[in-house]
Order: C-alpha cells, then structure tokens, then sequence
C-alpha cells in the first residue's frame, strides 16, 4: 500500500499537498492540495480521493494509477464539503508518514 502523502501526480497539475486523511482500515484516504484549472490556468483549492490499495501488500499501488503512477481523483462540488469536515476533523498536516 501507498502511502497518500507520497502520491503526488498528475504532477503537472497537483500543487502544494498539504493535509491528508487515511481511513481507518487504510483503504481510501483523502488530500488537501492545490489544483491548477486548466481553463483559468489559476490555482484553486481541491480535494482528491483515491483507493490506497490492498494494506498488506507494500507493493500495490491502489487506484486511480495513471501510467503506472497513483494519482487523485480530484472530488466535485457536491462531495466537497463533506471531505473539508471530515479534513478538519481528523487530518494530519505535512507530507511525512
């Protein structure tokens, strides 16, 4: 399983991760972070989720992988706010494990 705070793609658009939550069990997490809108070409506040993969297994990459790599899939607007709480609540802040 992969940690969230070591998944940092699609690079060209995930920027500044910040805080990141990991269900208890470890099967999906979530992570603050910055996403550059390609219409506005601006920074804007987002939320990604994503499946960490199987927690016994060191090597497996969860899902969405893109090329290999694992990604975010980055939340819309009606699932937002729920995740900003649950953020609040039980985040932890940096990119150390």
């Amino acid at each position: 399983m992969i940690h969230p705070s070591h998944v940092v793609s699609p690079r060209g658009r995930l920027k500044n991760p910040r805080r990141w939550y990991i269900e208890p069990n470890g099967w999906w997490s979530l992570m603050e972070f910055d996403w550059l809108d390609d219409d506005t070409g601006e920074l804007e506040p987002a939320i990604g989720c994503r499946w960490n993969g199987t927690p016994a297994d060191p090597a497996s990459k969860g899902n969405p992988i893109s090329t290999g790599y694992p990604t975010w899939f980055v939340l819309p607007e009606p699932f937002q706010s729920m995740a900003w709480a649950l953020l609040d609540a039980a985040g932890q802040e940096g990119m150390g494990d």
